[in-house]
Protein backbone atom coordinates (compact mmCIF):
# COMPACT_ATOMS: atom_id res chain seq x y z
CA UNK A 1 0.00 0.00 0.00
CA UNK A 2 1.42 3.89 -0.70
CA UNK A 3 -0.11 6.75 0.21
CA UNK A 4 0.03 10.34 -1.23
CA UNK A 5 -1.54 13.05 0.62
CA UNK A 6 -5.31 11.31 1.19
CA UNK A 7 -5.00 8.94 -1.12
CA UNK A 8 -4.30 5.36 -0.60
CA UNK A 9 -3.60 2.98 -3.05
CA UNK A 10 -3.90 -1.11 -2.80
CA UNK A 11 -1.99 -3.29 -5.06
CA UNK A 12 -1.03 -6.88 -5.34
CA UNK A 13 1.44 -8.92 -6.87
CA UNK A 14 2.05 -12.69 -7.95
CA UNK A 15 4.82 -14.19 -6.42
CA UNK A 16 5.57 -17.33 -8.21
CA UNK A 17 7.03 -15.30 -11.06
CA UNK A 18 9.91 -16.09 -12.10
CA UNK A 19 11.29 -12.25 -12.66
CA UNK A 20 11.46 -9.43 -10.18
CA UNK A 21 8.27 -9.22 -8.07
CA UNK A 22 9.38 -5.55 -7.01
CA UNK A 23 8.93 -4.51 -10.71
CA UNK A 24 6.19 -2.08 -10.68
CA UNK A 25 5.56 -3.69 -13.97
CA UNK A 26 3.98 -6.67 -11.83
CA UNK A 27 1.79 -5.02 -9.70
CA UNK A 28 -1.54 -4.61 -10.22
CA UNK A 29 -3.74 -2.10 -8.72
CA UNK A 30 -6.68 -3.39 -6.78
CA UNK A 31 -8.14 0.32 -5.55
CA UNK A 32 -7.62 3.77 -5.01
CA UNK A 33 -9.11 4.89 -1.71
CA UNK A 34 -9.52 8.48 -0.61
CA UNK A 35 -9.41 8.99 3.06
CA UNK A 36 -7.41 8.05 6.03
CA UNK A 37 -4.80 5.24 6.31
CA UNK A 38 -6.46 3.60 8.77
CA UNK A 39 -7.60 0.00 9.19
CA UNK A 40 -11.77 1.02 9.38
CA UNK A 41 -10.94 2.71 5.72
CA UNK A 42 -9.39 0.10 4.42
CA UNK A 43 -12.37 -2.40 6.17
CA UNK A 44 -15.14 -0.40 4.86
CA UNK A 45 -13.54 -0.14 1.32
CA UNK A 46 -12.45 -3.05 0.73
CA UNK A 47 -14.00 -5.29 2.43
CA UNK A 48 -15.58 -7.61 -0.68
CA UNK A 49 -12.25 -7.81 -1.96
CA UNK A 50 -10.76 -9.36 1.53
CA UNK A 51 -13.38 -11.58 1.26
CA UNK A 52 -12.35 -12.90 -1.92
CA UNK A 53 -9.18 -13.08 -0.99
CA UNK A 54 -9.47 -15.16 1.93
CA UNK A 55 -11.96 -17.31 0.01
CA UNK A 56 -8.99 -18.06 -2.62
CA UNK A 57 -6.61 -19.07 0.29
CA UNK A 58 -8.72 -20.93 1.60
CA UNK A 59 -9.36 -22.97 -1.56
CA UNK A 60 -5.90 -23.14 -2.34
CA UNK A 61 -6.58 -22.49 -6.27
CA UNK A 62 -7.29 -19.09 -8.56
CA UNK A 63 -8.57 -19.29 -12.13
CA UNK A 64 -6.73 -17.42 -14.26
CA UNK A 65 -7.61 -17.05 -18.23
CA UNK A 66 -9.76 -20.21 -17.70
CA UNK A 67 -7.06 -22.68 -16.17
CA UNK A 68 -6.58 -23.51 -12.78
CA UNK A 69 -3.11 -22.42 -10.79
CA UNK A 70 -2.43 -23.48 -7.17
Amino acid sequence: MSRTTNFMKMSFTFLQLNESVTSPKHNRTVAIINGPEKYATLRASLSQFFHEVNERISKGTISVNGRMCS
